[in-house]
């Protein structure tokens, strides 16, 4: 590219600037550091690669701190023939911008990508936490490399009000790639435990105008629905691939037109920034009785940071996330 043209760019695409960080010449836990290129950025990851470098540790935090000045995207991989779907949520945990994702079918993972756009009017921009913005943020290595770092600046993680920011010795340095971090403002995907876990208690009371479902026809006409609910929590886990935050009422036979259930279930949240509350409509299929396949009614994803306390209506979506006209759940929410 001529250089006159390049002084005419703000923001230049270019491969992602990532090293092996080694010790000795031996890679340490396939830890990474990214090369600040000195100009506005952006960098395309495939699904695979996003995945490798958004496991717990420094990698992901090399990435956070690099994504605070430089756009990545991420899109799905070459191999989703049939128009299928990763899991976006790893990525926005590693700062990543822009996750794109196969609209030709919808799913839970097109729902999270809607769900969590709603925010900030639904322009299609929305915020990171502050924890992720922070220029000194950059995160301690994950517990497994805790001990060298902690050793080498004398001071454990802190639970103080107050940021504390510290150097970062050579040592430590050459793992995480960065200057400095803040000491209790750790990031997302390392020390966990640092975080005040909260819990969100969600009663679901009834449910309120269901549709019927077209997953299920008998003699040409479709059938009165059999309404459960699926709730998830999606975000940051206490532990890798947790699914503990998982639930799902009982059934109600025959009746979408006021279903009632009073169940209540209760979700442990880390940072209600970067989670999203999932719920799903299904009914059972009366011929076969059986609940865990049931077919689709409806389905909506609450961002939790915009949860409100009290009793709250949930207004309900179509598989497209389109918003139905009527359709919704009568909930409260409580922080415990």
């Amino acid at each position: 590219v001529h250089p006159a043209l390049l002084r005419l760019m703000y923001i230049r695409n270019i491969p992602l600037p990532q090293t092996d960080v080694s010790e000795d010449g031996t890679v340490v836990h396939s830890s990474v550091k990214f090369k600040d290129p000195g100009f506005a950025s952006s960098s395309s990851l495939v699904e695979t690669k996003m995945r490798k470098l958004a496991k717990p540790g420094p990698s992901v935090s090399a990435l956070n701190s690099y994504s605070k000045r430089h756009l990545i995207r991420v899109f799905p991989g070459g191999i989703r023939i049939t128009s299928s779907n990763f899991d976006p949520i790893p990525a926005w945990l590693g700062g990543c911008q822009i996750v794109a994702l196969n609209y030709q079918k919808f799913g839970r993972k097109v729902w999270l990508n809607q769900g969590k756009f709603r925010m900030n009017g639904g322009c299609g921009f929305v915020l990171k936490p502050e924890v992720m913005r922070n220029s000194v943020s950059t995160g301690l290595i994950e517990n497994n490399r805790l001990k060298v770092i902690s050793e080498s600046v004398n001071l454990a993680h802190s639970h103080s009000e107050e940021p504390t920011s510290i150097k970062v010795p050579s040592k430590a340095k050459k793992l995480t790639g960065h200057d400095s971090i803040c000491v209790n403002h750790t990031l997302p995907w390392t020390l966990k435990s640092s975080f005040p876990k909260s819990q969100l208690k969600v009663t679901i009371i009834s449910g309120h105008y269901l549709p019927r479902t077209t997953g299920a026809e008998k003699n040409n006409r479709r059938e009165i629905i059999n309404p459960y609910i699926d709730l998830s929590m999606h975000g940051l886990m206490e532990k890798e691939g947790e699914h503990k935050n998982v639930y799902k009422t009982y059934w109600v036979s025959a009746n979408g037109f006021n279903p009632r259930w009073n169940e209540s279930f209760t979700f442990d949240v880390l940072l209600p920034e970067l989670s999203l509350l999932s719920f799903v409509v299904r009914s059972k299929d009366s011929n076969t009785g059986n609940a865990k396949k049931g077919n689709f009614v409806a389905q909506q994803v609450i961002p939790v940071s915009a949860i409100r306390c009290g009793y709250r209506v949930v207004p309900l979506c179509f598989l497209n996330g389109a918003q139905m006209d009527s359709a919704m759940l009568f909930c409260r929410f409580v922080w415990i």
